[in-house]
């Protein structure tokens, strides 16, 4: 772990990373300049440059909210569990789609809406979960139409949301691990909710922080509200019930994913599909906790709660592997960990350093299938793409002790199908 304390910054950053681009560093120095935040700035070993603050940032904040700090995908997550069968029953052929694996794949990929734009989303609402809509009356007193602009309305259409992938880096991926027993992956978060929710907010704070001439400059897109106004508790209430919203949409998947698999091999091999292991940990979020001697607010951007004990998850790329991890309760992390590999080049570069061919012969070298409406789309999520996860675990060895660690056999992707990449 490196501490920058160079001077020119209010608290230490704290970095776990073995490199920093300028983009990464001018980033985190702006975070931890902010007038109300806490002890330090932790950067885990995936940092690297994002939206406000870089990616793989955890802040302690007194008193105050930063919406763009946790981003416009709240929420957003992996979820896991661990599968009765092996890994050569997958590898077996299959009639039509050539393996069991690509079957599975295929068949997800008809029961879960995938990709951004129109094909992403259900044809007709799906019901919104009992729980999740009492808490979104809990956030408004009555969820009627005079709840902040856009927000009811994006509230609204949850329901052609729920229990479906996205684009960009989400995906839904059938791994193995050390003992050979199959796993379900996926990765997926808030989707347009989540949108609405950091842009309505992220605006309200720059506008009141224009009116009250805020030391904050405009430019670090680092706007707060305190928590002791109607506008910052308000914030926190609907970022909740985007962070619930986006643990239900994996859910949904998950269940969606776990059919899937179960109605292929009960129809392949008269199998009884087994599952167990559960794990979900979010890693773009915002709560209350004791850090240091003081009560603050965290904000991960891009990292995990990782206490001693927590179970959670760290990606890798769709070419390399992933882990399964178990938290440290490392302090000085504000008890966090990575939340996976980290982009090591922007879209842009992923795709002119690669071609189509090189990255579909290397998916088939390794016996990976990858099922996606765009192969070309998903060029920038191939291995060239992301920080060595083997590099990453070294670093965050006081963080996490990981616990498996899963080889991809196959991945469903979802290309945007507007051409353009959603911030995550």
């Amino acid at each position: 772990m490196n501490v920058i304390n160079d001077g020119d910054t209010r608290v230490p950053i704290m970095s776990w990373a073995d490199d920093m681009d300028e983009t990464c560093l001018r980033q985190a120095k702006n975070a931890a300049n902010l007038p109300f935040i806490h002890h330090h700035l932790s950067g885990m070993p995936d940092f690297h440059g994002g939206y406000g603050v870089p990616i793989g940032t955890v802040l302690a904040l007194l008193h105050n909210v930063v919406p763009n700090a946790i981003g416009v995908d709240i929420g957003c997550g992996m979820h896991a569990v661990r599968t009765n069968v092996k890994v050569g029953v997958l590898r077996e052929s299959h009639p039509e789609h050539g393996t069991i694996t690509r079957a599975i794949l295929h068949q997800i990929q008809r029961d879960v809406p995938i990709g951004n734009g129109p094909r992403g989303t259900h044809e007709h609402h799906k019901p919104i979960p009992r729980e999740l809509d009492e808490l979104y009356g809990g956030v408004t007193g009555m969820g009627r139409p005079d709840d902040p602009p856009g927000l009811y309305e994006a509230f609204g259409k949850v329901g052609k949301f729920l229990g479906t992938l996205g684009g960009g880096n989400h995906f839904i991926e059938l791994d193995s691990d050390e003992d050979g027993r199959v796993w379900l992956m996926l990765h997926s978060g808030s989707r347009a909710f989540g949108y609405a929710v950091c842009n309505h907010f992220n605006k309200l704070a720059k506008d009141l922080n224009e009116r009250w001439y805020s030391m904050v400059g405009p430019k670090s897109e680092l706007n707060f509200l305190p928590l002791d106004t109607a506008e910052g508790k308000s914030y926190v209430r609907w970022a909740d019930l985007a962070l619930e919203f986006a643990a239900e949409n994996r859910r949904a998947m998950l269940q969606a994913a776990q059919n899937a698999i179960s109605r292929v091999l009960q129809a392949s091999h008269g199998l009884s599909v087994e599952f167990s292991e559960e794990v979900d940990s979010h890693h773009n979020y915002g709560t209350f906790e004791h850090h240091f001697g003081k009560n603050c607010y965290v904000i991960r951007k891009g990292a995990v709660r990782a206490r001693l004990g927590d179970r959670l998850i760290i990606p890798g790329s769709m070419e390399t592997g992933s882990f399964i991890a178990e938290g440290l309760g490392n302090e000085l992390s504000f008890t966090s960990s990575p939340h996976g590999a980290g982009r090591a080049m922007s879209r842009t570069a992923a795709k002119k350093a690669r071609s189509v061919d090189n990255m579909v012969e290397s998916l088939k070298s390794k016996g990976i299938e990858l099922v996606t409406d765009s192969v070309p789309g998903v060029v920038d999520e191939g291995a060239q793409a992301y920080k060595d996860i083997g590099r990453v675990m070294e670093l965050a060895s006081d963080l996490v002790k990981p616990l498996y660690h899963l080889s991809p056999l196959g991945v469903v992707k979802g290309a945007d199908n507007d051409g353009r990449r959603r911030r995550n």
